[in-house]
């Protein structure tokens, strides 16, 4: 993470430089005084015609207020309804953003319009949007470093914007398209003059509702890069009827080496789409590639199939384009039906050099991962490796469905790409024997290919001979017990294989933490058949014994808070963030507060906390966060501690205090635009 976030929790330091007294006496008689930047208020009351300079005589309107502000100024509006939306008539700057401030603590009680935000380095907190929000469209310059954080909006749209932060909002919306990382000219295909960089979306709350065919919730497009998508909690509802198109929770689509980690998908099928259409919780497709998914969970309910698309098949131009994606500690939880013929989680355009690790896929009904085709990705061919390693497969005993089914037919896998299936656990408690579904694991692969499955641990309740099922094109089929008595370890050679596959793959009892359809948890106990049989020794399955175990390390204290600004109604304070595990990491929660006696651990509890906690930024960042309306002539104390996600507490922080000015001493703004005019 950059500084920006911080920079969004109100102002970057427009502190006042200890220069000494004799020397600003010096500049001020050779120039013009420069005011400093003020803070202005606002009130549905107020006249346009009042200084607006204090909370006694506030402006009306925000068209005052965006006409008025400058770099570093900040306007703080009363509770109660605007007509217009905040977007400034100048940019701010890294030392000196513009910012309007609502009701941090409940904004649905600052009201304004929905609207476009056209320049740059704008922070917009504590406000409740009567429509949706728009970051840069029809702008003939690039949105950067804006933020949005503590308010509520029926969608944000993001167009060619760079460096920007929505954080911590409430985003309620219905029909669809909640979030879109688009062009600047509003096109999901690359075609604008910018295109959406190093954006970050952060722990806000989304509901996306009645998404009906051919919508998306959340759209990442047109060349979105190093865009973070990161602890969000996202629940949704698909309804609709007509055979239009597939909707889907959330779609990539020429999208490239972003982040979307520790968040919550849930979505609800409330019916069925027409046609013979599935939902789809996801889709990757039409170029997309380098991106990592880092710790997300996706749950799939309802009385209706829900799809996943690692890869979809798209655009004949881009089919062979969507590569080298990174799922990482994923969990998926598909509690949908199969009424025949859909699947779960699909590769239905085929591996092109992804992986899948330490992850749990677990499904109820449909088959928990499909793969239809391997592709080239016009990689070199030591790239052209699919790699599915220390993975979690749970299927339920209701379905006769393997937990991972490989359908490949020999034009459909390139003699150059390989695919690995190692140190993973299949499990089902299923007893079915009747059709070649009901296994651990199915094969439907060619001859001749560069195939690896080994290290695995199949517990299979219709016994170890049910293992795995097999058929290789022009060949033989049938069902193989793992290990080296197995029919896949002994002729594995004579398929064109380098060496007999699950030979060292044995049968066996993973002894789950919890092995139940409804409490679920994929950490294995110590008499666990996964431990030690992966390679190098490793544990196999998405997660080792032991690690589930107690996270006890609380964050670093923090020790450099101090004021930077100190005006009569506020005053801004900075310190350096420490991290999660001591000083490594992101925190989870900063627990801000003041008095106005000193604080120390003994009463840090009996002190107030501030109205809206500033969301942390990563170990090292520098975070600012301005607190106002406070009394003239008073001297206020300040501290904080953060929280992991454990709910380890670091120490108090250094204790800071500041002595508000007694009265308000800043000149109006210098007038900038004064000229000669012909009557």
């Amino acid at each position: 993470m950059t500084n920006d976030f911080f920079r969004m929790h109100i102002l970057a330091s427009r502190g006042r430089l200890a220069a000494s007294a004799m020397l600003a006496l010096a500049i001020s008689m050779l120039a013009p005084t420069v005011a400093r930047a003020a803070t202005y208020y606002l009130a549905p009351n107020g006249s346009d015609s009042n200084t607006g300079l204090n909370s006694s005589t506030p402006w009306a309107t925000l068209s005052k207020a965006n006409s008025t502000l400058r770099g570093g100024d900040v306007v703080v509006l009363s509770n109660g309804s605007y007509s217009s939306f905040p977007n400034p008539s100048v940019d701010g700057s890294a030392n000196a953003r513009i910012t309007y401030v609502g009701n941090l603590s409940n904004p649905g009680l600052v009201t304004v319009s929905g609207g476009t935000l056209t320049r740059s380095y704008v922070t917009l907190k504590g406000l409740s949007f009567s429509g949706g929000v728009t970051l840069g469209a029809g702008s003939s310059t690039v949105c950067q470093r804006d933020s949005i954080a503590y308010s509520r909006f029926e969608s944000i749209s993001l167009y060619g914007s760079k460096h920007s932060m929505i954080a911590a909002n409430t985003i309620t919306n219905v029909g669809g398209y909640a979030v879109r990382f688009l062009s600047s000219n509003g096109d999901q295909i690359p075609t604008g003059f910018a295109n959406p960089e190093r954006d970050t979306l952060r722990r806000n709350t989304m509901s996306i509702t009645k998404m009906g065919s051919d919508s998306r919730g959340i759209m990442v497009t047109s060349r979105s890069q190093y865009c973070v998508i990161d602890s969000n909690v996202v629940t949704g509802t698909f309804n609709g009827t007509a055979d239009v198109g597939r909707a889907y929770l959330f779609r990539y689509m020429h999208a490239y080496n972003n982040i979307m980690k520790d968040n919550s998908f849930t979505v609800l099928a409330e019916n069925r789409p027409g046609g013979t259409q599935a939902w789809a919780m996801y889709c990757l497709r039409d170029s997309c590639y380098r991106n990592l998914f880092l710790r997300n969970r996706f749950t799939a309910t309802g009385a209706y199939p829900i799809e996943f698309f690692m890869s979809q098949s798209g655009s004949d131009q881009w089919s062979n384009d969507t590569k080298q994606n990174v799922w990482d500690g994923c969990f998926w939880d598909i509690r949908t039906p199969d009424p025949g013929g859909y699947t779960g989680v699909f590769w239905q355009d085929g591996i092109i050099a992804d992986t899948l690790r330490n992850c749990v896929i677990k499904s109820d009904n449909h088959p928990g991962l499909v793969i239809d085709r391997m592709r080239s990705g016009n990689l070199s061919t030591a790239q052209q490796v699919g790699l599915i390693d220390h993975c979690t497969f749970y299927g339920k005993a209701a379905s006769n469905n393997a937990p991972l089914f490989l359908d490949i037919q020999g034009v459909d896998w390139p003699t150059t790409t390989t695919l690995k299936i190692t140190n993973c656990i299949f499990y089902t408690n299923s007893t079915a024997t009747g059709a070649e579904y009901t296994t651990g694991l199915g094969y439907y692969v060619p001859r001749n290919r560069s195939f690896i499955s080994n290290n695995n641990l199949f517990a299979h309740y219709a016994g170890a001979s049910r293992s795995v099922f097999y058929e290789i094109e022009g060949a033989s089929s049938g069902y193989s017990a793992p290990g080296s008595s197995g029919w896949l370890c002994a002729n594995g050679t004579g398929q064109g294989w380098g060496q007999g596959n699950e030979c060292n793959s044995r049968y066996g009892s993973p002894q789950f933490a919890d092995s139940s359809r409804t409490s679920f948890d994929p950490a294995i106990r110590s008499n666990s058949a996964a431990r030690g049989m992966g390679t190098g020794g490793s544990d196999v399955g998405a997660v080792p014994f032991g690690a589930g175990g107690p996270d006890t390390a609380p964050p670093d204290q923090v020790t450099t808070l101090q004021p930077v600004d100190i005006g009569d109604q506020y005053v801004i304070l900075r310190w350096t963030a420490t991290g999660d595990d001591g000083g490594i990491g992101i925190a989870a929660a900063i627990d801000l507060r003041w008095s106005l006696s000193p604080i120390n651990s003994g009463n840090f509890d009996s002190a107030t906390p501030v109205a809206s906690a500033p969301v942390p930024l990563a170990s090292g960042g520098v975070q600012t966060y301005v607190m106002l309306s406070l009394t003239p002539g008073t001297t206020y104390y300040f501290a904080l501690k953060t929280r992991d996600d454990a709910g380890n507490w670091s120490p108090v922080s250094n204790i800071a205090n500041a002595l508000t000015l007694s009265g308000d001493t800043r000149a109006p703004a210098g007038i900038t635009n004064l000229n000669a005019a012909a009557n």
